[in-house]
């Protein structure tokens, strides 16, 4: 294995002699399959520095050490890890990997830069046949940053004068399926990537692989973000051609999701078959093809103006319109809002801030003109805060319960109580809600001192399951919670004034990954993800709504704000966007038609507009239900 040592100078290396000779003995980084599940071997040190060492990852490791000063990580389970290596003065080295049962990986020489010495870091590694193990020439190595390197002979290559970024790193090579990798660089450090990759031609089980391209000239997309959640976890970057490929992935229901800046993510969720291979090749659309509806509750409590205001907007670069605001007797002190599949909108009043108070309005077609349906409570409701659907399940978090009230609802709408979660609750603690996406797990934040995230899963009866407590991250009197089209989670601060993030690797676990800050954020509550990515943040203790897009290496960048009538609690985006969308063509030519009026009608509810020279059409803020669509030009037959 490879050997650290500190020599007389600016840099801590390790011996490459020693690290030859394990080649000779090993064939690199990869040695024969052992009983005892996965090794990583990482190195070896001979300096009484304070070297750190953290391995991160589904067995939550810790080093063993030997006599001869050599430190490793044994038997772990196979899954995604991540590591740093950190001494005082000197700058950070992060690795990521991924490990399969009886492998070892071996990192080789390692070394650190001193602080203050360097402005950029270095991406490098040795890419390897996981097959035969030998070392693969030719293979091309891309950050998301942009920058691309292509291996030598030996296998090795090497990316320097790197920003400082959240990176995703993938190799590609003709043959052989890609493989993905990330990490944090930090100036000064160095981020170690050094996977195997399989050849085409060998069964590595199930996998979903395509092609990204721009939806309306069709031309690939390189360094869009492909991320897995469900059964597997994992995630790719598209390279020059708009391809990737991400395997094996493990039997059972995934979502997938698509990033990049500049245009709305794409999803879709699927089951995996035991060796199939999957085909997902989204044409993304630009943000301009559709308006996104912004729904912002006014403040809760006392200086709320029992009001939500309708913002619409087409994309990053173009500023919210207030389009209407909703007022109606049945709103008291509202908090927060949920909307359910069906389109319905759920707005939780909190009433007089104190036990048993609080209700909740139902309002239809909330994209078109609101009308109000019902409002509903029961005796258990008590200081209600935020809400989600989860399925059809109605989950509402309260300040004053101390838990999470469940309500499901009957084929005529009608809503009963089904249950409260209380385990792991603290007193007046409850805030914030939200399940996965992809695995219907449900996150509860707690604030006022505990700071904390509750996780609970669903056993076969629909029984919540504690599952674990997030901590740490920057979580301060955490409130609103919601996920990103890649899987992260982001969480509100209202104490701290910030966002904090977690991403999770491939057993589940949370990892903090930074926090958002500045740009306005004043007492931050409500926050929500526009359909183009882009995260909106409303502030409690200011009449303002903070904007943020996100580089290529997804680091938060400050897209401006814009001020609202009132200060507000929960935001949120109306999830139907886009509703109907579509082309228009010429049956005897297949060419596109302008000027086709294409009118949809759900119940009550109208929405009209005419093509353009391409002949698309898009059709937004319908309510769901039976949609009857017609499309009217002259001298053409329907």
């Amino acid at each position: 294995m490879g050997e650290l040592r500190v020599p007389h100078g600016d840099r801590l290396r390790s011996d490459p002699r020693r690290r030859s000779t394990r080649a000779d003995h090993d064939g690199g980084t990869r040695v024969p399959n052992r009983a005892a599940g996965c090794r990583r071997q990482l190195g070896q040190w001979r300096s009484v520095l304070d070297l750190a060492r953290l391995a991160r990852g589904p067995s939550n490791p810790v080093p063993g050490t030997t006599s001869a000063g050599s430190f490793e990580f044994r038997d772990l389970f196979p899954g995604t890890y991540t590591l740093q290596l950190s001494l005082d003065q000197y700058g950070v080295i992060t690795f990521s990997t991924t490990l399969r049962a009886g492998q070892t990986v071996d990192f080789g020489a390692i070394a650190l830069t001193k602080n203050g010495q360097a402005t950029t870091g270095t991406v490098r590694g040795t890419v390897s046949d996981a097959a035969t193990g030998l070392p693969l020439a030719g293979a091309s190595v891309s950050l998301s940053s942009g920058q691309v390197a292509a291996t030598d002979a030996s296998g090795s290559y090497q990316i320097s004068n790197i920003t400082p970024a959240n990176l995703i790193v993938v190799a590609n090579k003709t043959g052989y399926a890609s493989a993905p990798g990330s990490g944090t660089l930090v100036a000064g450090g160095t981020l170690l990537f050094s996977p195997s990759l399989f050849p085409l031609t060998q069964s590595t089980g199930a996998a979903i692989e395509g092609v990204v391209s721009d939806g309306k000239t069709h031309a690939p997309l390189q360094g869009a973000a492909i991320t897995v959640t469900g059964s597997t976890q994992a995630g790719a970057t598209t390279d020059a051609q708009g391809r990737y490929r991400i395997a094996p992935l493990t039997p059972g229901v995934i979502t997938v999701s698509v990033v990049r800046a500049g245009y709305r993510s794409a999803t879709s969720t699927v089951t995996v078959d035991a060796n199939a291979t999957l085909e997902y090749s989204p044409g993304l659309q630009a943000p301009g093809n559709g308006t996104a509806k912004l729904f912002a509750v006014s403040a809760q409590g006392d200086q709320s103006t029992n009001q939500v205001f309708r913002y619409e907007l087409a994309g990053a670069t173009t500023s919210p319109v207030l389009a209407f605001t909703l007022t109606h007797p049945s709103i008291d002190q509202p908090c927060c809002l949920a909307f359910r599949d069906t389109g319905e909108m759920f707005l939780v009043n909190r009433g007089t801030p104190s036990p048993g108070s609080g209700s909740i309005s139902r309002f239809s077609d909330p994209g078109g003109l609101p009308t109000f349906s019902a409002v509903f409570g029961s005796s258990a409701v008590s200081g209600p805060h935020f809400a989600t659907f989860r399925g059809d399940q109605l989950f509402l978090a309260q300040r004053f319960g101390n838990d999470v009230l469940r309500f499901t609802f009957d084929a005529n709408g009608f809503p009963a109580s089904h249950g409260i979660i209380t385990a792991g609750l603290g007193n007046t603690a409850p805030r914030g809600v939200v399940a996965h996406p992809a695995t219907g797990e449900l996150f509860v934040t707690q604030c006022c001192g505990i700071n904390s995230i509750n996780r609970y899963v669903f056993d076969a009866n629909g029984n919540a399951v504690p599952n674990g407590v997030i901590t740490g991250g920057g979580l301060n009197n955490p409130h609103d919670v919601a996920f990103s089209a890649r899987g992260e989670l982001f969480v509100a601060n209202a104490n701290g004034n910030s966002v904090s993030r977690f991403t999770f690797d491939a057993a589940g676990n949370a990892f903090p990954n930074g926090q958002i800050a500045g740009n306005g954020l004043n007492t931050p509550i409500g926050l929500d993800f526009s359909p183009w990515g882009e995260l909106f943040v409303g502030s409690h203790a200011a009449p303002l709504i903070s904007r943020f897009t996100f580089d290529a290496s997804f680091n938060a960048v400050p897209n401006g704000s814009f001020a609202t009538p009132a200060s507000v609690g929960d935001i949120q985006f109306f999830p139907s966007v886009p509703g109907v969308k579509g082309v228009v063509l010429d049956a005897s030519n297949d060419q596109p038609l302008a000027g086709v009026t294409v009118q949809a009608i759900v119940g009550n509810s109208s929405r009209a507009m005419t093509t353009g020279t391409d002949g698309r059409f898009e059709l937004d803020g319908l309510p769901a239900g039976q949609a009857q669509i017609t499309f009217t030009l002259t001298d053409y037959s329907p």
